[in-house]
């Protein structure tokens, strides 16, 4: 498999590099995101001319959906984006909560509306 913490560039049809679209399969892209500490969820295809590929992955600890471009995608880059939204749900628990404990509710869909 070679080394998947780094992006890097590939030669497109016309001989000019399409920046951010590794050549990654699926389960390399989440070998990657579980080296960076996250849960892959999956992808976003890209539209060309409009928007690249997003990495969907989540935080073990928030259980949050967080997202990164193919571009400036790696292990470190899944670690940092991880870190920071934990960091915010922790500061936004302690804002709620005062204690700083997240408070959790399972969500109950026996009860009708």
């Amino acid at each position: 498999m070679g080394d998947l913490t780094q992006v890097q560039l590939l030669p497109a049809e016309n001989g000019t590099a399409r920046r951010g679209e590794p050549d990654l399969t699926e389960q390399e892209i989440a070998l990657i995101v579980t080296a960076g500490g996250g849960r892959y969820v999956g992808l976003l295809q890209n539209i060309p001319g409009r928007m690249e590929t997003v990495i969907l992955f989540a935080s073990p600890q928030t259980e949050t959906t967080l997202g990164l471009c193919m571009s400036r995608f790696n292990v470190e880059a899944v670690r940092e984006r991880i870190a920071k939204s934990d960091e915010l749900f922790a500061k936004a628990a302690a804002n709620v909560c005062g204690a700083g404990v997240l408070l959790r509710y399972p969500f109950d869909d026996s009860v009708a509306t």
